[in-house]
């Protein structure tokens, strides 16, 4: 069950349990009740103006963070062999299947080794200058590209890989409702939880991010992400306390 709260000028979610296929993300007058996918679909202005939004501000971060990009790309072939970018294959709107761009993180060549696996907080496939670059989240700058291209919009749902989309499709509930929108950079599901949530709860973030969508909503996600950014929070202190916990707000649950 998920509750919206206002604090700050932005919409929070409390996630107060997750959820599985056999069960409901939230409940309304104590009885489980699916939320509709027509409600998920934001207005034509609203997608066109959050489009316009992501041309602008990656033009923007890319020319911005040049020289940056730069100096990761050359951290990262100093540190181990290989090349510095990375790509594969990610599940966008629709479901449409694309190739996100980002820092290469781990050793060359690491699923050939373990084959498609997620990754888990001592893997030792990343590399030293890769946990710094994960920790930070700047190995996922170049993505700034992938925004720019029409892959993915800068906030929204987190993009996943074929072989899990489709696994989770089959284990959560109304998880294909994600795809009714672009994959973002960062969102909800970024911000209030951390790599290792589960998945359910991402989910759960991310519809909710949907339900309540707003360009406003969308400015104070970039900024608490910035925040995020410049905090730099190790990854195991990240595991134990997440960076943006939303707290306990009594309210109404979203269905109507």
């Amino acid at each position: 069950m998920y509750f919206p709260a206002k604090k700050a000028g932005i919409l929070q979610p409390q996630i107060q349990h997750t959820s599985c296929k056999h069960s409901t993300l939230h409940r309304t007058a104590g009885h489980p009740k699916p939320i509709q996918s027509g409600s998920f679909c934001p207005s034509l202005v609203s997608a066109v103006l959050k489009r316009l939004a992501d041309i602008l501000c990656s033009t923007a971060g890319l020319i911005l963070c040049a020289p940056l990009l730069f100096l990761c790309s050359i951290i990262v072939r100093l540190d181990s062999p290989g090349p510095a970018f990375y790509s594969q294959e990610r599940v966008t709107r629709n479901e449409k299947v694309f190739r996100i761009y980002k820092f290469r993180t781990m050793i060359h060549h690491a699923e050939a080794i373990t084959g498609g696996v997620l990754a888990s907080a001592d893997d030792p496939r990343i590399t030293r200058v890769g946990k710094v670059l994960r920790n930070t989240h700047l190995d996922e700058l170049p993505q700034l590209l992938n925004v720019l291209k029409g892959d993915m919009s800068l906030v929204g749902p987190r993009p996943e890989r074929p072989m899990f989309v489709e696994k989770y499709k089959a284990e959560v509930n109304q998880y294909e409702q994600r795809f009714l929108v672009r994959a973002g950079l960062t969102g909800m599901a970024q911000v209030y939880g951390h790599y290792y949530t589960e998945i359910s709860e991402k989910t759960a973030y991310d519809l909710w991010y949907i339900k309540h969508f707003s360009l406003w909503q969308d400015i104070k996600l970039i900024i608490l992400t910035v925040k995020v950014l410049f905090e730099g929070k190790p990854l195991q202190r990240a595991l134990e306390n997440p960076v943006h916990s939303p707290p306990e707000f009594p309210g109404p649950p979203i269905a109507k």
